[in-house]
């Protein structure tokens, strides 16, 4: 698959003026570019990343187009591997305007050498090259009898399509309190978001917990904050708001008081464990309100902001609703 790949960029003509290899890291990771020198590999600097001029040279073998497919069909060659071997080998990915790729083959390098040198040495042009980005190269891996930069071999790119699209489908929402359920993590150094469901949740996390089993992170994290985050609706779609203990406090007293407006004492329900330091049965009236104050509470006690709470709850009296608010009467 990998030679078909390199002989596809080749009649597309690709190779020559984007390298046609390996794109920067998919899963979000930041890249740091080299520089308009390109990258010494093997005791040479490759092309990419600099603006040159073309140089027209005659071709007297009237071989040219043959050395770019001999240099790109040994590179794919050299990059088959058994899985788990050795993948360290570091190679331009064209003979021309290249970046840095892994190989399986120290021997490689002076074969790619030895062809360039010949189409030198044939005199034939070499084209200027665009201002190529050659991104921070990730370590290299042997899975599906390739090397590949970590997380852009096919069982990672494919994870990473299915974490994209389930953020995508099951954070999709009409209103703040329809992103109820939280996953940790992600792709990149993601520390989690929102999603609608439960299922969607648990769905996500094995994904994710995949991707982490085939080593596909490309970055090294740090250690993600306690998850102070309160869920909002923008554009149909769920995203998260980090907030202080305080805020949270805010956000929650604020549901709460929503949660109390009735019309009648028949609306009032008793309500056992919604409070954040303190959980004692109140009554509220069942409305979406219920619903954010218990999310808020959850991520109030996710967060570290809970404390011990010493007093003891009051036995409840009569549900009551007096000036639009659920209240207990004696």
């Amino acid at each position: 698959m990998l030679r078909v790949t390199f002989v596809f960029c080749l009649l597309q003509g690709a190779a020559l003026l984007s390298g046609c290899g390996d794109s920067s890291p998919s899963d979000g990771a930041t890249s740091t570019d080299n520089g308009t020198g390109g990258e010494t590999i093997d005791g040479e600097t490759t092309d990419g990343g600099a603006t040159g001029q073309e140089t027209t040279g005659a071709d007297t073998s009237g071989n040219c187009g043959g050395f770019l497919e001999s240099y790109l069909s040994t590179l794919a060659d050299a990059r088959s591997c058994e899985n788990g071997g050795d993948c360290s080998f570091k190679v331009s990915n064209t003979m021309f305007c290249g970046c840095p790729t892994w190989v399986s083959s120290d021997t490689v390098a002076a074969e790619l050498r030895a062809i360039r040198k010949s189409s030198d040495d044939a005199g034939c042009p070499v084209p200027a090259c665009p201002a190529v980005d050659c991104s921070d190269l990730p370590p290299a891996v042997c899975k599906e009898g390739g090397c590949w930069p970590r997380g852009q071999d096919p069982v990672c790119l494919g994870l990473q399509d299915e974490i994209s699209q389930g953020f995508n489908t099951g954070g999709a929402c009409v209103s703040d309190v329809d992103c109820s359920a939280w996953v940790d993590g992600g792709l990149g150094c993601s520390c989690g978001d929102f999603v609608t469901s439960a299922d969607s949740a648990t769905q996500l996390s094995g994904l994710i917990s995949n991707y982490s089993d085939e080593n596909c992170h490309v970055l090294s994290c740090g250690v993600c904050p306690p998850p102070n985050y309160v869920a909002h609706c923008e554009n149909g779609q769920c995203t998260k708001e980090h907030v202080s203990c305080q805020g949270i406090t805010n956000q929650f007293e604020k549901a709460l008081q929503a949660a109390k407006a009735c019309t009648e004492a028949s609306e009032c329900k008793v309500v056992d464990n919604l409070g954040l330091d303190c959980a004692c049965p109140q009554y509220l009236a069942v409305s979406e309100s219920i619903v954010e104050a218990q999310s808020l509470a959850d991520t109030y006690q996710k967060g570290g902001c809970a404390h011990p709470c010493g007093t003891d709850c009051a036995p409840l009296g009569t549900a009551a609703c007096l000036d639009g608010e659920c209240r207990s009467e004696p």
